[in-house]
């Protein structure tokens, strides 16, 4: 039940990352790029893992796949930003 609300959940999350990022950026003059880019890589990668999930006959290996790459990334990011 869960995977079908996966792309619906990431959006949301990607959303909530983004607003706060530009949000505080505008108004406080604080810089949080890299929450505005990593929402914005979650928003992207639950996408496609619900629309890989989501089909008649998914590729288990892919989705598995794409969230490796995506954690690793994401672990990349909060290096170099840190």
């Amino acid at each position: 039940m869960m995977k079908k609300y996966l792309g619906i959940i990431g959006f949301i999350l990607g959303c909530l990352g983004v607003l706060i990022s530009v949000v505080l950026e505008y108004f406080y003059g604080v810089s949080l790029n890299p929450l505005g880019e990593i929402s914005f890589f979650v928003w992207i990668t639950t996408m496609a893992i619900s629309t890989e999930t989501n089909r008649k006959s998914p590729r288990k290996w892919l989705a598995y796949t794409m969230t490796i790459i995506s954690l690793v990334s994401i672990g990349l990011m909060l290096f170099i930003y840190s």
